[in-house]
C-alpha cells in the first residue's frame, strides 16, 4: 500500500490547483487565484499600490491594503480588507471593502506608498501608513505622509485622511516626501520605526535626495509636523552620515534594517 501511495503522489499533484498545499510549478493564470478585487471605476488604478498591513483591527488575522491613486476625481482612495477565516467570494469589488480614505485634494492621488508599519506607538496594535507625495500643503508637491493607529472598532468607509492619527511634511516644494517603508526596531528600544524618502530634495545638492528616520514613541505624535523638525535624517554627504555608518554596524544583524545600512554606504561611495 505504501509502495502505491508513493508511485501516485506525483500524479495526484496534477490533479490539485495550482495554489493547493503551498505548491507552485509552471505557469499560473491570475486567474485561477482563490480571491480578487477590483476597483469600483474605470481608470481608478486600484492596486497601483498594495501592502500587508498587518493586524490593524486586532483580530489576529492580517489585513491588507490597495491603492487606487485615480479614484475621486485624483483624490486617490485606499481601501482596508480585513482578514478573515472564511466566506471570501471569488471577486471582490473593492466598494464593498472595509474601509476607505480619501485624499485631501484633487491631484493628490492619495496612495502613492501604502504600508504596515508595526506597531509604532507601543499599544499592541500594528499601525499604517499612507504616503501622498503630490501633496502641495508644505509646497507643490513637497509631499505628506498620514499615520494611522490600529484600534479594534476599525474606521468608516470615505474617511478623510486628514482624520489621520498623526502626519509628517515634506521640507521643501518638489522633494516628494511620500515614499515610506517599515524600518524594524531601529534604536533597539522595543518599538518599531519607519522611513520616509523624498527623493527630490535638494539640501545636498539639484534633487540628491533625503531619507528621513521615524523612531516610535508612544504619545507625542502629532499633525502636520514637518520632517525638518524632530526627525533623524540621511543625506548623500560623508559628513553627515559617518556616525550613522559606524552606528549601523553594531546593529547590522538585524534584518530589517538592511536598507538603512545600504543607504548609508551607497552614500558613501558617491562621495570622496
Amino acid at each position: 500500500m505504501k509502495r502505491l501511495l508513493f508511485l501516485f503522489a506525483p500524479l495526484m499533484m496534477f490533479c490539485l490547483p495550482p495554489y493547493a498545499a503551498g505548491q507552485f510549478y509552471g505557469e499560473i493564470s491570475l486567474a485561477s487565484a482563490p480571491v480578487a478585487f477590483v476597483g469600483e471605476n474605470a481608470d481608478d488604478q486600484a492596486g497601483y499600490h498594495i501592502s500587508i498591513a498587518g493586524d490593524v483591527n486586532h483580530d489576529g488575522i492580517d489585513d491588507i491594503l490597495i491603492a487606487a491613486p485615480e479614484n475621486s476625481e485624483a483624490k486617490g482612495q485606499v481601501y482596508l480588507v480585513f482578514g478573515k477565516t472564511d466566506n471570501w467570494n471569488a471577486t471582490i469589488n473593492l466598494g464593498d471593502a472595509d474601509a476607505s480614505f480619501i485624499g485631501e485634494v484633487k491631484s493628490d492621488r492619495a496612495s502613492h506608498d501604502v504600508f504596515g508599519l508595526g506597531d509604532i506607538n507601543n499599544d499592541g496594535i500594528d499601525d499604517f501608513a499612507i504616503g501622498v507625495k503630490f501633496a502641495d500643503q508644505a509646497g507643490a508637491n513637497a509631499g505628506k505622509t498620514y499615520i494611522f493607529f490600529g484600534k479594534e472598532t476599525g474606521w468608516s468607509k470615505d474617511t478623510p485622511l486628514a482624520q489621520a492619527d498623526a502626519s509628517l511634511l515634506g521640507e521643501e516644494a518638489g522633494s516628494e516626501a511620500g515614499h515610506v517603508s517599515p524600518a524594524g526596531d531601529m534604536n533597539g528600544d522595543g518599538i518599531s520605526d519607519f522611513i520616509i524618502g523624498a527623493g527630490f530634495n535638494d539640501q545636498a545638492g539639484a534633487n540628491a535626495g533625503k531619507v528621513y528616520v521615524v523612531f516610535g514613541k508612544a504619545d507625542g505624535w502629532e499633525k502636520d509636523l514637518s520632517l525638518a523638525q524632530r526627525m533623524l535624517p540621511f543625506w548623500a554627504r560623508l559628513r553627515k552620515i559617518s556616525l550613522v555608518i559606524g552606528w549601523q554596524r553594531r546593529v547590522i544583524s538585524m534584518e530589517t534594517d538592511w536598507m538603512i545600512s545600504s543607504l548609508a554606504l551607497t552614500a558613501r561611495t558617491r562621495t570622496v
